[in-house]
């Protein structure tokens, strides 16, 4: 299967130029339809098909110039592509005119992106950041095919969003139907953990067969700590699929405890955070802070043995910071990947 490709763009500005970038990705991703707006050059008879190509796309890449601020095609077009879940917005920056994100209307500052003063460098950024977007399609895809062989077994596929959830957290469930019954609801229950039906109704299924639930927990719809149940129905009973919630309560007196990665910490022999070892209650975060010039990690496990893999900053540079909760007992050590020598300590109690 091709990997599809759109490209909005202005022809009074870019017209050249975006057949240009439109030739060097189909020559250099491998397996892809790349599609460049016809609209433009064939006129409104193209319309419908050039709807096509863009609400089937994998990847929609909109090129803002001046021009395209100012034209109803490409805000029709940019409004499809906020539907979808790979956009990438170009904003163009040369000495003539210098177009920012955060300045831009349509909501455009929302989307993933990067600013061009050149076409050559363009043409490079667009291939690796496309390089990384289509191993995520091709992802997406794979658990797509697992879930159509899942659902050739079952009439109703149901997933989770994660497997446990706090107070306040956000249930999100997605579903899909193998066969509609024209003129039979769908409906769902909430099942509390002593078997009381909290919430029930009716859903609505989209075109492609799919549907949507989403709460959150705690209050009164999910108040007691437990395992609910979901359960979703069509038609007969044969046609009813359950998927299982798992509830917990938030920690009333949690509290957020700030660390201190300390300036010079990266020269050994120096203290590497501050408090160098913290205790804390089970339930509560903790924030380090990067006040060093230099990049370090917040890595959980010792330097003589290694990463545990409990807990990862990954690069965590100067004045950043990254936050983990600990909801379980224990005593967390942790080292700085780049500087051995650098080691803290988290109790939880």
């Amino acid at each position: 299967m091709k990997f599809r490709i759109f490209i909005c763009y202005s022809q009074a500005d870019f017209f050249d130029e975006g057949i240009d970038v439109r030739n060097y990705l189909a020559d250099h991703i491998s397996d892809s339809h790349v599609f460049i707006d016809q609209l433009k050059t064939k006129g409104i008879k193209w319309r419908p098909k050039n709807e096509e190509e863009l609400r089937n796309s994998d990847l929609i890449i909109v090129i803002v110039t001046p021009a395209s601020l100012t034209s109803d095609e490409i805000k029709r077009e940019i409004k499809i592509a906020m539907e979808k879940p790979n956009t990438l917005l170009i904003p163009c920056k040369d000495e003539n005119v210098e177009l920012k994100l955060e300045e831009l209307p349509w909501n455009l500052a929302e989307f993933d992106g990067f600013e061009f003063n050149s076409t050559d460098f363009l043409k490079r950024k667009l291939y690796r950041e496309i390089t990384k977007i289509r191993k995520d399609v091709s992802k997406q895809r794979i658990k797509d095919f697992e879930s159509q062989k899942k659902l050739a077994k079952s009439p109703i596929l149901l997933e989770l969003n994660k497997k446990m959830f706090w107070d306040g957290e956000i249930v999100y469930i997605r579903g899909k139907i193998k066969e509609i019954n024209v003129g039979v609801p769908t409906t769902f229950k909430i099942i509390s953990p002593h078997g009381d039906i909290i919430q029930s109704g009716e859903l609505k299924i989209e075109k492609n067969k799919e549907f949507f639930i989403s709460f959150a927990t705690g209050g009164t719809l999910i108040p007691s700590e437990g395992l609910y149940n979901v359960i979703i129905r069509h038609g007969p009973y044969s046609n009813q699929t359950t998927i299982k919630i798992k509830f917990r309560k938030s920690y009333k007196n949690k509290q957020n405890h700030i660390v201190k990665i300390l300036p010079g910490s990266s020269v050994p022999d120096t203290k590497f955070v501050k408090p160098e070892t913290l205790e804390i209650s089970k339930g509560d975060d903790v924030t380090w802070l990067n006040d060093d010039t230099a990049a370090h990690t917040i890595t959980s496990g010792t330097a003589v043995k290694g990463p545990d893999g409990k807990f990862d900053s990954g690069l965590l540079v100067p004045d950043n910071n990254i936050t983990f909760d600990f909801k379980k007992k224990g005593t967390y050590k942790y080292h700085c990947m780049l500087h051995p020598w650098s080691e803290g300590t988290i109790i939880v109690e």
